[in-house]
């Protein structure tokens, strides 16, 4: 496939694939409150954030602006090793030091290995506190955006999902510590393999919501592989 083909084909998939963005204007409802916007993790490295973390991060950061009543969340990668000794500690520091700056406390889960992790993490932080968000937006980048939006569905049934997005291009980055997200087609072959595995709990729980999650529980443990340095 020569290059200008394949430029073609993953514009017209990322169109085809990836869940419709809201914008700030199309969010703003005078009916309704934005309880919650979160910041999906795409880990850390060692010196900074990695580009659709921090990218993330400042559209969360757009909506709180835009809505002050909503409340921020985010989860960092794990620390013991995935992707990489201390990125987790390293995400949560840049992190809370750019929110720190709007003067933003946010809520924040442990430490995660992957996008069912996260939003399994983030319902229990919330349910500890007794937080209902009954409307939520999603900062997640646009081929991991139907992944993303189907796990939040799973979780907050009653809650309406809003998804904001980010270009793809953020989501692969030659560095990143996570070697699927080193190379465009190693991306898209992973977010399809795991919307297809989340369309199968998906079916599932509309049969059986226990039957569901607890396969949605099973696929929480898997993680990508770390890529090498």
């Amino acid at each position: 496939m020569s290059k200008k083909l394949f430029v073609w084909f993953v514009e017209w998939f990322v169109r085809w694939w990836a869940v419709k963005s809201v914008s700030l204007y199309d969010a703003y409802d005078v009916r309704k409150k934005m309880d919650l916007t979160v910041a999906v993790t795409y880990t850390s490295l060692p010196s900074k954030l990695v580009d659709a973390t921090l990218a993330n991060l400042k559209g969360a950061i757009e909506f709180k602006l835009a809505f002050p009543e909503t409340q921020i969340a985010f989860c960092c990668c794990e620390s013991d090793g995935y992707p990489s000794t201390g990125a987790g500690e390293a995400e949560y520091s840049f992190k809370t030091a750019i929110l720190g700056v709007y003067g933003i406390t946010p809520i924040v889960g442990r430490h995660i290995g992957n996008t069912i992790d996260e939003v399994m993490c983030l319902k229990e932080v919330f349910d500890n506190r007794n937080f209902r968000p009954a409307r939520i937006t999603i900062c997640t980048g646009q081929l991991h955006s139907p992944s993303a939006l189907l796990v939040w569905q799973m979780l907050f049934p009653s809650a309406e999902i809003l998804v904001s997005t980010i270009s793809y291009k953020y989501e692969i980055q030659p560095d990143h510590p996570v070697a699927d997200q080193r190379t465009l087609a190693r991306w898209i072959w992973s977010n399809i393999k795991r919307q297809a595995a989340l369309r199968v709990c998906w079916m599932v729980w509309k049969v059986h919501r226990k039957s569901g999650l607890r396969l949605l529980g099973l696929l929480r443990k898997i993680k990508h592989k770390p890529a090498r340095t």
